[in-house]
């Protein structure tokens, strides 16, 4: 594994709390920043390691776009109870959209700018969460909700203990049909993919990307 140092290119937040990209061996990501609900107060650059043939594609700063923004005048208004199958699926995108879910969710979706098609989404990423809990992956969330009725997935966004980094918050503040239209949108999906990584435990060295959040020792494989 690569240890990727920090140089003069770093990445600087936008307006979203979120990082402008990833980068290439020369660059940093500050996970304290550029993860919303993170320790934001810290200005420590955490390097982005990864494994030599690694698919993820890292950029430096200058090259990759930011998603576009998150915001949309004609989005879907919220749904009252027993709306149609056509506006549940669009406004289930649009909360999956403006939640940022992809961001983490969708394999390569921040080192291309939020481009990736409709039909890779949520598909789980291999890109680790390093901390002291261990290593965390994003999951593949068309997996995890196969076998949930939309009750179940109501019940788990109220009492969710989700793998460290996700925002326990985010899922806990969604209103009840914002909640059952997300379930409706991501179940639509017939392709359900592959299981993301398996969390590891403190101590287990991860392959592949990882993401150090601040306070912990810079180079997990050593």
């Amino acid at each position: 594994m690569a240890n990727c140092r920090p140089t003069a290119k770093s990445c600087k937040p936008h307006s979203g709390n979120r990082c402008d990209g990833a980068h290439d061996a020369g660059g940093t990501l500050d996970a304290g920043a550029g993860f919303a609900g993170s320790a934001q107060s810290s200005r420590r650059r955490a390097p982005v390691l990864f494994a030599a043939g690694s698919a993820l594609a890292l950029w430096g700063c200058d090259n990759v776009q930011a998603p576009a923004p998150r915001t949309d005048a004609s989005a879907p208004e919220a749904l009252a109870p027993g709306a149609g199958a056509a506006e549940r699926l669009a406004r289930g995108r649009y909360l999956v959209n403006v939640g940022g879910c992809n961001d983490c969710h969708t394999e390569g979706f921040f080192a291309n700018g939020g481009t990736s098609p409709e039909h890779m989404w949520l598909k789980g990423s291999s890109v680790g969460w390093y901390g002291p809990w261990g290593t965390s992956y994003a999951i593949n969330l068309r997996l995890f909700m196969q076998n949930m009725s939309e009750d179940d997935w109501l019940s788990y966004t109220r009492a969710a203990t989700p793998n460290p980094a996700m925002p326990a918050s985010l899922l806990r503040s969604l209103s009840e049909q914002d909640a059952r239209d997300i379930h409706f949108f991501i179940t639509s999906f017939k392709d359900k993919g592959s299981p993301a990584p398996a969390r590891l435990g403190p101590g287990e060295k991860p392959t592949g990307a990882v993401v150090i959040f601040p306070g912990v020792p810079e180079n997990p494989s050593a």
